[in-house]
């Protein structure tokens, strides 16, 4: 899911866009603009942080957008 620096978003559904702190500025995952990508495009030296803490936000937002609950 890409993601844009909190000040740069005006969503007014919280639960699609949790907020991430990386290097102390806040940005929104944008998960209406969730994607695919071939594995062979992802390279361990491109990742930033790890964000398994937000699972269950990231989860709830898909949710939200395809059974809208």
């Amino acid at each position: 899911m890409p993601l844009t620096q909190k000040a740069n978003s005006n969503s007014q559904v919280k639960a699609l866009t949790p907020v991430i702190t990386i290097e102390q500025i806040d940005y929104v995952v944008l998960a209406t603009m969730i994607t695919t990508t071939d594995v062979k495009n992802l390279k361990a030296e491109d990742a930033i942080m790890d964000a398994s803490h937000l699972r269950d936000q990231l989860v709830s937002a898909i949710d939200m957008m395809i059974l809208g609950i």
